[in-house]
C-alpha cells in the first residue's frame, strides 16, 4: 500500500471515505453530511501551504487519508496541528495503515516545528484509537466531552 500526497483529483475519493466514516460515527450521523461543503474545505486544506493531506492507495483506489492542518495557537507562542480527520476503509482496518498514516502526519509536523494533536471523538473504536496513538507515543492530554444539538 502506497502514501502520497493528496491532490485535488482525490477529492472525491475522500469524500466517498468521509462519508463512509460519518455513517459509521455514532455521534456525527445524527447530523446532516454536507459534501459540498467538505469538498470545499478538502481543496482548501489540499491547497494551503500549512495544510497536510496524505492518501493510501491500493491497487488504483484511496483505501485511506489523513487531513490535518497547522494553525499558531490562540494563546500560546505554538504551532500546533491538529487532524481534521483519519478516514480507513472498513477492509483495510487492523493493521498497520492507521500506524503509518499517523506517523507521515508526524513527521509532516514536525518539519514544520509543529506540534501534533490528534482528537479522538468520532466515537468508532475510541479505545483502539487511543491504544494506537499512545503505541506511537502520544500522551492523553484530555477528554471530549459534547452535549450534541437538541
Amino acid at each position: 500500500m502506497n502514501l502520497r500526497t493528496a491532490t485535488l483529483d482525490d477529492v472525491d475519493s475522500l469524500l466517498a471515505l468521509a462519508y463512509a466514516m460519518h455513517d459509521e460515527s455514532p455521534r456525527f450521523r445524527q447530523y446532516k453530511f454536507m459534501p459540498e461543503r467538505l469538498r470545499k474545505n478538502l481543496e482548501a486544506v489540499i491547497s494551503l501551504s500549512s495544510g497536510f493531506a496524505v492518501v493510501a492507495e491500493q491497487d488504483g483506489m484511496i483505501v485511506g487519508a489523513m487531513v490535518a492542518m497547522a494553525m499558531p495557537h490562540f494563546a500560546c507562542d505554538v504551532l500546533q496541528a491538529c487532524d481534521l480527520g483519519i478516514f480507513i476503509d472498513e477492509q483495510h482496518r487492523g493493521g498497520t495503515l492507521a500506524a503509518r498514516l499517523v506517523r507521515a502526519y508526524m513527521k509532516w509536523a514536525e518539519s514544520i516545528g509543529a506540534e501534533p494533536t490528534i482528537g479522538v471523538n468520532t466515537g468508532v473504536h475510541p479505545e483502539r484509537t487511543a491504544q494506537l496513538l499512545e503505541a506511537l507515543g502520544a500522551k492523553p492530554s484530555g477528554t471530549n466531552y459534547t452535549w450534541g444539538i437538541n
